[in-house]
C-alpha cells in the first residue's frame, strides 16, 4: 500500500484508503460530518435502526418461538436485537413499570421460609446495628428489594441454560446456544407474566371491577402460555419430537418456580439485607 497517498486512522494508526478503516472500522470524518444537520441524521438513523431491530426481534419471538434463538446461534444476527441487550431492556422496562410483584417477596415471606431462622437473625442484627425498629426495617427492605429482585432476574438465564444443557447433553451443543435459548424463553416469561398480563389487567380494571386476588386467575394464564411457548420454542430450536418437547416444557416450568422459591428468594433476601443503608 502507498503510505504517502493513504489515510492514517486516528483511532488505531493504520494506513488505508477509502472512507472506513479496514482494521478498526473507524470512519473518516469531514466538514459535512461536523454539521448540526448530521447530528440529527445520526440520531434518526440510531432510533430507526434500534426500533426496527427491536420490533423485528419481539415480533419473531411471539410469532415463531425459538426462531430468534435458532437464527442467532446459526449466525443470522444482523436483523436481530442482541439477546443480552434484549433481556436487559425487558428488565429495565419492568423496573420502570412495576405492574406486578413478580418474584419479589416481602420480608415476612422470607422469615417464614426454609431459611427463616437465618433471615430472622440477619434482620435482628441489622436493626441492632442501625438502631431502628421493625417498621423501619420493613420499609427499607421493601423499597430496596423491589429493585434488587428485578436485577436478580438475570440469574434465571444461566440456571435454565444449565437445565437445557443437561437435558440435551447428547446433542453436544455449545453452552452459548443454551444461554441464547434461555434468554429468549425467560425473556418471554418476564415480558408476558410481569408486564403484558398485569398491564392488560389494569386496562380491564378501568372498564369493569375485578377481584383483588387477581393472581388466582392470572397465574394459570401465565403458566399455560409459558408452557406452550417453551414447547414450541424447544421443538424449533432443538428439533425435539412432540413428546420430548412436552416433557422439556413441563420440566422447564417446574424447575423455574422451584428455583425461584427455594434459591432465588434466599439470594434475594441476603443480597437485599446487605445492600441496605
Amino acid at each position: 500500500m502507498d503510505t504517502n497517498s493513504s489515510i492514517i486512522c486516528k483511532n488505531c494508526g493504520n494506513h488505508f484508503n477509502g472512507n472506513y478503516c479496514n482494521v478498526c472500522g473507524e470512519k473518516v470524518y469531514g466538514l459535512k460530518d461536523k454539521s448540526i444537520w448530521h447530528l440529527f441524521e445520526e440520531a434518526f438513523h440510531f432510533l430507526s435502526h434500534f426500533e426496527g431491530k427491536l420490533l423485528h426481534t419481539v415480533r419473531t419471538m411471539f410469532s415463531q418461538p425459538g426462531r430468534f434463538s435458532a437464527d442467532y446461534c446459526d449466525g443470522i444476527r444482523k436483523k436481530y436485537f442482541r439477546p443480552s441487550s434484549l433481556f436487559l431492556l425487558i428488565v429495565v422496562l419492568y423496573l420502570l413499570f412495576p405492574f406486578a410483584r413478580g418474584l419479589n417477596l416481602n420480608i415476612g415471606d422470607h422469615v417464614h421460609s426454609w431459611y427463616g431462622d437465618k433471615a430472622r437473625q440477619a434482620a435482628l442484627q441489622y436493626m441492632a446495628r442501625h438502631r431502628i425498629d421493625e417498621a423501619e426495617l420493613v420499609a427499607r427492605y421493601n423499597a430496596s428489594s423491589e429493585k434488587v429482585s428485578k436485577i436478580l432476574l438475570f440469574l434465571l438465564i444461566p440456571v435454565m441454560a444449565g437445565f437445557a444443557a443437561l437435558f440435551t447433553v447428547r446433542r453436544k451443543r455449545a453452552f452459548f446456544d443454551h444461554l441464547i435459548f434461555s434468554i429468549e424463553t425467560n425473556g418471554f416469561f418476564v415480558l408476558w407474566g410481569f408486564l403484558i398480563v398485569p398491564l392488560l389487567l389494569r386496562l380491564i380494571s378501568l372498564l369493569v371491577k375485578i377481584p383483588e386476588r387477581t393472581d388466582i386467575y392470572t397465574l394459570p394464564v401465565i403458566i399455560t402460555a409459558c408452557l406452550v411457548y417453551v414447547f414450541l420454542a424447544a421443538r424449533r430450536f432443538y428439533g425435539f419430537s412432540q413428546l420430548k418437547a412436552g416433557l422439556f416444557s413441563v420440566l422447564f416450568m417446574t424447575i423455574l418456580p422451584l428455583f425461584a422459591h427455594y434459591i432465588y428468594s434466599c439470594i434475594l433476601f441476603f443480597v437485599t439485607i446487605n445492600v441496605l443503608h
